[in-house]
C-alpha cells in the first residue's frame, strides 16, 4: 500500500476551497450513495477510511455505511468512524432547563448502543470503541 490520502466530499464549494485556498490537491467530488466508485479508490488499497461526524447528517446512517462497505469491500481495510455523542455533558443541563440545543443540520444523537446497531446492522464489525466526552484545542482554518 502506498501513502496516499485522499478526501471525498459532496461540497462542490468545500472541495474548491481545499484545493485552491489550502493547496490539497487528493480531494475529489464524490456521492458515494449513487456515484460510481472513483478510479482514485479503484485502483488503491487503503488501510483505514476516516468517516469524520458525517452519519448523524443521514437520513439512513445504517444504508450509507452498508454501501460503503460493500463498494469497497477488499479495498479499505477499517473504517474509523466519529460521531456526536447524546451524553455530552451539555446535552443534560440543557435537558434539565428543557431545552435541546442541536445543529440543525443533525438528523440524530447517538449513545453507544445505538451507534453500535447501526455499525452492525450494516454489516460490519466492531474492534474498538471510544467515548471522548470534550474536545481539545480548536484550530481555526479559514
Amino acid at each position: 500500500m502506498s501513502n496516499l490520502c485522499i478526501g471525498l466530499d459532496i461540497n462542490q464549494e468545500a472541495i474548491e476551497f481545499i484545493q485552491k485556498k489550502l493547496r490539497y490537491k487528493n480531494v475529489y467530488y464524490c456521492d458515494i450513495l449513487t456515484d460510481e466508485v472513483s478510479l482514485v479508490i479503484k485502483d488503491n488499497k487503503f488501510d483505514h477510511l476516516v468517516i469524520v461526524e458525517v452519519i448523524e447528517h443521514l437520513d439512513n446512517p445504517t444504508m450509507f455505511l452498508k454501501i460503503l462497505r460493500l463498494k469497497l469491500h477488499g479495498r479499505v481495510e477499517r473504517f474509523i468512524l466519529t460521531c456526536p455523542t447524546a451524553w455530552f455533558y451539555k446535552n443534560f443541563i440543557y435537558a434539565l432547563k428543557n431545552k435541546e440545543c442541536i445543529n440543525t443540520d443533525h438528523r440524530y444523537w447517538f449513545t453507544p448502543y445505538t451507534v453500535c446497531k447501526i455499525i452492525k446492522s450494516a454489516g460490519l464489525d466492531i474492534e474498538e470503541f471510544y467515548f471522548v466526552l470534550s474536545s481539545g484545542p480548536r484550530y481555526n482554518i479559514f
